[in-house]
């Protein structure tokens, strides 16, 4: 069941990760390889199965998030060229939400 539920996870973080990686594309210039979610693919399959990431940690351990300067710059950067970005501003809102 952990496997299922960490594929599962990983396969929405890729796909967050592609979303938000469009905003940059045209309007910033921003040219990521192409084999970057291969990448995270793969380096998240090395990782220890009871590993967790970063933002995890911290907010396990009542730090500040990384989640502005990630997400967040993904959403400031769709609203100064007028692109949408639904799930990264969701993912700036909920943890601050609570």
């Amino acid at each position: 069941m952990r496997k299922i539920i960490r594929s599962k996870t990983l396969t929405f973080a890729v796909k967050l990760r592609s979303l938000g990686m469009r905003p940059g594309r045209p309007a910033e210039g921003a040219v990521p390889e192409d084999t970057l979610e291969d990448e995270i693919i793969a380096g998240n399959r090395k990782s220890p199965a009871n590993s967790i990431n970063s933002m995890h940690a911290d907010r396990l351990a009542g730090r500040p998030m990384e989640i502005n300067a990630r997400n967040g710059a993904i959403v400031r950067i769709g609203q100064r060229h007028g692109i949408e970005t639904p799930m990264n501003q969701l993912m700036v809102t909920l943890p601050n939400a609570g």
